[in-house]
């Protein structure tokens, strides 16, 4: 970030006119473009000089820029994340947002609606970033090779699947071996899992208190929970409290 009592501000406020100027001082540091002159923050030399420093630089440069695929291009190699500044256009052009995400996911949140529901653009931004699944389309959130790669990446984006997939216990239990608090998306029928809520309870012992009354009660999960947290004994069932095995943990 450059300070406003930074000599060069000073220096480039007194010269924005000045092409050959501005264009000596946004080559050894981009973001001094912000204090160009309009004109200059419009003309493709200059900006492309700037953003050949720091692609960050193409917050400053104008409208009509970001609105020019070859600039917005050299902006996302050096700085991927400033697809954000592209003109409602690009955001809709497949190549520059697929220049984005592979390799800063979260710019899918920028995407057009149409490229956010494109499965090879998703997909990209799925394995560089697998949060990135929060900003695909409903119908790309039941697409399993999509949110597998995500859920058993980041666990807990699994809040983000969607229709048949509530149904997939290979998909549940890939999240749960990241985050067992996903325990607490699952589906009741999920919920009254053992093999589901024993990869849960391993993972994030207290998720016990989501797991179905009926597995509350089952001495395998309560003494996995137990063992590791002793906080869980609240959540047991009335007569697993009662075991000897489970007072025995609790007491000791």
């Amino acid at each position: 970030m450059i300070k406003l009592e930074d000599p060069k501000v000073t220096e480039i406020k007194s010269n924005n006119n000045n092409k050959e100027y501005v264009i000596n001082a946004v080559s050894n540091q981009g973001k001094l473009l912000e204090w160009a002159a309009n004109e200059l923050q419009d003309d493709e030399e200059v900006v492309k000089k700037a953003l050949e420093n720091d692609g960050e630089a193409l917050e400053f440069a104008s409208d009509r820029l970001k609105d020019n695929k070859e600039i917005m291009r050299l902006a996302i190699k050096n700085a991927p994340w400033t697809a954000c500044y592209a003109s409602e256009r690009l955001k809709a052009d497949k190549d520059v947002i697929f220049e984005s995400v592979k390799t800063y996911g979260q710019t899918l949140y920028y995407a057009s609606e149409e490229l956010r529901d494109d499965e090879e653009i998703v997909r990209e931004a799925v394995k560089n970033n697998p949060e990135a699944l929060e900003f695909a389309s409903d119908r790309l959130k039941e697409n399993r090779e999509i949110v597998f790669e995500s859920v058993s990446k980041a666990g807990w984006t699994y809040c983000y699947a969607k229709g048949e997939l509530m149904q997939d216990k290979e998909l549940l239990i890939a999240g749960l071996k990241v985050s067992g608090q996903i325990l607490y998306y699952a589906e009741p029928n999920m919920r009254d899992d053992e093999d589901v809520v024993l990869e849960a309870v391993k993972n994030k012992p207290i998720i016990i208190k989501y797991a179905s009354l009926r597995l509350r009660e089952n001495k395998q999960i309560g003494l996995v929970a137990m063992e590791k947290n002793k906080k869980c004994y609240e959540f047991l069932g009335e007569k697993l409290k009662q075991d000897e095995e489970i007072l025995n943990i609790k007491n000791g």
